[in-house]
């Protein structure tokens, strides 16, 4: 069987002239009692339907973690992955950084001056190469 792909359309107004003929009865149905069963199950399934998490088994979990491992931090795009996957937004300020990770709990804010006296370092502080010497040394 051979599947169509043509479209057909309704002109605007036999859109409009179907609307005015289904509305009186969508409206009676959604007023009377049976609707207002069926209209506050579907809310309540929609609801519960966002509201859950996905269950993911200790296999799927321990598969995507592990294929971090495989990453070599030398290499820009394998970087990009790691922060592309664990943090979810930087934002700056004067006196702050605060970071915004992909987990729960996920955000940290850390100021300016825990950063300066980190023992893992940071050139925040630090002043760029000189322009260019002059004169002879």
């Amino acid at each position: 069987m051979k599947e169509t792909t043509e479209r057909f359309e309704l002109p605007q107004s036999e859109i409009e002239s179907l609307a005015r003929c289904l509305l009186p009865d969508i409206l009676l149905f959604f007023e009377s009692e049976e609707g207002q069963k069926e209209f506050e199950a579907w809310k309540e399934s929609k609801d519960t339907r966002y509201k859950t998490k996905p269950t993911l088994t200790k296999e799927q979990i321990l598969f995507w973690v592990e294929r971090f491992r495989k990453l070599n931090i030398k290499h820009l795009d394998h970087r990009r992955r790691l922060i592309d996957s664990f943090v979810n937004a930087i934002y700056l300020y004067d006196d702050k950084m605060i970071l915004t990770f992909n987990f729960k709990d996920g955000t940290q804010t850390i100021p300016f001056e825990e950063i300066e006296k980190s023992e893992i370092g940071s050139d925040i502080n630090s002043v760029g190469a000189p322009a260019q010497l002059t004169g002879n040394p």
